[in-house]
């Protein structure tokens, strides 16, 4: 009678075959490398990092801010691991099971078993990625052992109990998971702006937070993790994750990409409404057509609009001007993404046949947009209220914003569709306005004034229905 091996010698051996797999792959793809050239890059690297080093030193005034705030800006990066853990709940488990792993679970094999072996795997490499990350700190930064020791103590637990609780979340579908992560940031948001606008100390919260999330990972950990798993995603996404090597995906221009499956973001880009005829009209066509493209590239909209929402909420608890710098900053980046997504939308196939009259392509657009300046501007004048401006003043500066976004972008895209219609001259002049404008973002949080005096010039300049895109 034959026995059954074991089951972690198994999974080692698993392991152990698709690391030299991929070590082979590897192998293959270096051997279009050239040696010598190789050889320069690894000594330029070295000196590279020793340049750094000697840069940074340079900086030890600021490392030394950093080390007197060191548990206020350790406790802001511990709320911003988890914030981030819920955003990607949407579509990364966190914990990785590949269709080889979960098909020992169908033989004599505890599948709860494969599972804590993945997470303890999981776990082992996120503390040996963090290590190596605070040994680079320690030795190009004039930190202090004992605030690179603290942060690394603040990372290795918000990564720990972020992962169970996008596990745990990302089991969830539905207006569900919507509740369930919008209710976590409230209260991640909540305890932070508690702690910094309050009498409370911040280093006992630090410290209770790191005991809380240590014992609520254990709980987690241990209270039925796999009742209510959906294997099917998790075993997509996790195969796509393993067999994604950079390397070989730069060189063959190759990407393994998981399945798209976003539940009730999907619904909206391919539901009932997607599917119904409509008339061979521009104005019933171009809807049609966003809404393919924002389905083929939702992931660069999740992430794109996940960072935004980060950086405003992580910068705007650092400070005033801190929140004003996020702003500017996050409005100049955002709208050229969005930017370079509207064209990106005629380098299709499809889009190439259809005539291009851009005002009226970039109307349609821009109504998509519009519900991105929206949530933006929920959460600019959540944060303005929090440092004391008063309601007109957030009022007017809300305003300035809705305007701004929207002719910011129009001026973004319109240099974009003059060089494609042949018109060269002229196209600096929009990146200068867009600079004063970015400038102007962040003094309206100090003058709202300025909000009123732009809004009103915006206001009298579209009165003409006057576009800065050609047709």
């Amino acid at each position: 009678m034959s026995r059954t091996p074991a089951l972690y010698p198994t999974l080692r051996w698993i392991r152990t075959k698709r690391f030299r797999k991929k070590l082979g792959l590897y192998k293959q793809v270096l051997g279009f490398l050239d040696v010598t050239m190789s050889i320069y890059l690894a000594v330029f690297g070295v000196i590279f990092l020793i340049a750094i080093r000697d840069q940074l030193q340079g900086y030890e005034a600021f490392f030394s801010i950093f080390e007197q705030l060191s548990f206020e800006w350790v406790f802001t990066i511990f709320i911003a691991v988890l914030l981030r853990s819920l955003f990607t709940s949407f579509r990364d488990p966190g914990f990785y099971i590949t269709t080889t792993e979960f098909q020992l679970s169908l033989l004599p094999y505890s599948r709860e078993k494969i599972w804590r072996y993945n997470v303890i795997t999981r776990l082992t490499k996120g503390m040996a990625q963090l290590i190596l990350i605070h040994l680079f700190l320690y030795f190009l930064t004039p930190i202090h052992s004992e605030t690179i020791i603290l942060l690394f103590i603040g990372l290795l637990s918000g990564q720990v109990l972020g992962l169970i609780i996008q596990w745990r979340l990302f089991q969830i579908s539905g207006i569900r998971k919507m509740w369930a992560v919008l209710g976590g940031m409230i209260f991640l948001i909540g305890v932070r702006m508690l702690v910094l606008f309050s009498s409370v100390a911040v280093i006992p919260v630090m410290w209770l937070s790191v005991t809380a999330s240590i014992l609520l990972a254990i709980f987690l950990m241990t209270n039925q993790p796999l009742k209510h798993a959906d294997w099917s995603k998790v075993i997509g996404y996790s195969d796509a994750v393993i067999w994604n090597m950079l390397i070989i995906q730069q060189m063959t221009k190759v990407s393994i990409k998981p399945p798209k499956k976003y539940h009730l973001i999907t619904k909206v880009f391919q539901g009932e409404r997607a599917k119904k005829p409509f008339s061979y009209q521009l104005s019933d066509i171009t809807p049609r057509l966003w809404r393919t493209l924002f389905k083929n590239q939702l992931d660069v909209v999740i992430r794109t609009l996940g960072v935004v929402f980060l950086v405003i909420v992580v910068f705007g608890f650092q400070g005033k001007w801190q929140l004003g710098v996020a702003v500017a900053v996050t409005v100049f980046v955002l709208n050229q993404i969005a930017s370079s997504l509207f064209m990106y939308q005629f380098q299709q196939p499809m889009t190439r046949v259809f005539p291009w009259p851009m005002p009226d392509w970039f109307k349609s657009y821009h109504k998509w947009f519009l519900w991105v300046i929206i949530l933006l501007m929920l959460l600019i004048g959540r944060m303005e209220f929090m440092y004391g401006l008063s309601v007109p003043a957030v009022l007017l500066n809300l305003l300035f914003c809705y305007l701004w976004f929207s002719l910011d972008l129009e001026m973004c895209v319109a240099p974009k569709v003059r060089k494609l219609r042949g018109i060269w001259r002229g196209n600096d002049w929009f990146f200068a306005v867009r600079i004063i404008g970015m400038i102007v973002v962040f003094l309206t949080i100090y003058y709202p004034w300025l909000s009123l005096v732009f809004s009103f010039v915006m206001i009298a300049v579209r009165a003409g229905r006057w576009s800065v895109i050609p047709k």
